[in-house]
């Protein structure tokens, strides 16, 4: 495999988006073709583009995690599919900085997400063709990077119209299909509320008199209210600075209240995978019936749910709790990721190259 590092334009242009193109080798030029490539997109918070959480600044590098999803999973395509795969840090992120600001991270909204994801895209139909057939691309989505998908999908669209490009030949959903941040934010809230009732003990008592329904909704109602009272407000910092919320990230999350109009105008192949250990979102929306009623425009829909699979992309035994993620997660880590994932995603896309490479 051959790792590359690159850069690219941000959305606006201010600054570069650094990454990794990862290419796979072949053991003779003969052998040397174009091959396909995947995008893929992290989940939401300070991700770099290895996957790993890396918050800005020194008190907040304490909540740092290595998790390496994206980083197994492009090594998986370039190793053992022979694709193409890139891979970049978010902006405010590990290299992609601005040194005139430090708050860039905390700025980003959904369209600056998109926007970049864009640029991203852009970057790899302009890369040589003797490296990736930009007739080949995949968008490949995890957490909050498989809700940006369809969004990402309509603003390509509208570009094609003007510029001609290629649209990507397909996408694929990990642990994020069929719902909005503010559908995923009720569903976590649910959770709590019931994992809280499930617990015994001191620890029980406690958390019940804490973690309650009316006090959960109540916090959530009191922060949509506080970042709407000033729109123009892209992020709200509080205890003297140190703890920063990106406002204009949640208040953008939060105005998308139905994703449904934007997946039905998703005419490419379409994989959606969930675990049905993940306590973050919702895996209904990866039953069959359910997906084919989503996208009814899609050429083609395959759906999984995996026993075991947590949000994190790994399996365990017994139930995830998200009262224990935080624990669980670092331990979970330290773990390959779930091997019939990588081997669906592999199939799939080999799958989908293969029928559009017969269709020329």
């Amino acid at each position: 495999m051959k790792n590359k590092e690159v850069s690219f334009p941000s959305a606006d242009g201010s600054f570069q988006i650094h990454g990794s193109l990862k290419l796979p080798s072949f053991s003779s030029k003969n052998q040397a073709k174009p091959v396909p490539a995947v995008l893929i997109l992290n989940g939401s918070g300070p991700i770099d583009r290895h996957g790993n959480v890396k918050m800005p600044g020194f008190l907040m590098s304490l909540g740092n995690m290595n998790l390496n999803t994206s980083n197994m999973l492009s090594d998986y395509l370039a190793n053992k599919q022979g694709m193409a795969a890139l891979i970049y840090d978010k902006r405010g992120i590990s290299k992609s900085i601005s040194k005139k600001d430090p708050n860039l991270y905390y700025k980003a909204g959904v369209s600056d997400l998109v926007g970049d994801a864009i640029q991203a895209y852009r970057f790899l139909l302009h890369q040589s063709s003797e490296d990736i057939d930009i007739n080949h691309i995949f968008l490949m989505g995890h957490s909050e990077g498989a809700i940006l998908l369809p969004l990402i999908l309509e603003k390509l669209t509208e570009e094609k119209d003007t510029s001609k490009i290629p649209l990507p030949k397909g996408l694929i959903f990990l642990c994020g299909f069929g719902e909005c941040i503010r559908d995923v934010a009720e569903y976590q809230r649910e959770t709590l509320v019931e994992e809280v009732k499930e617990q015994k003990g001191l620890k029980g008592w406690l958390l019940r008199r804490v973690l309650t329904k009316e006090r959960l909704e109540r916090q959530y109602n009191e922060t949509f209210i506080k970042i709407n009272q000033n729109p123009k407000l892209d992020y709200i910092s509080s205890h003297f600075g140190l703890v920063k919320q990106p406002a204009k990230w949640l208040r953008e999350h939060l105005a998308l209240e139905d994703l449904r109009p934007q997946l039905s105008k998703v005419d490419q192949h379409c994989l959606a995978i969930a675990g049905a250990n993940d306590r973050q979102v919702r895996s209904k929306f990866c039953q069959q019936n359910v997906a084919s009623e989503l996208v009814p425009n899609a050429p083609s829909v395959e759906t999984h749910i995996l026993p075991g699979m947590t949000h994190i992309l790994r399996s365990m035994d017994g139930t995830c709790h998200l009262l224990d993620a935080s624990a669980e997660y670092p331990r979970l880590a330290k773990l390959p990721l779930e091997s019939e994932l990588l081997s669906i995603v592999g199939k799939w896309c080999r799958r989908q190259s293969l029928e559009q490479e017969s269709e020329v």
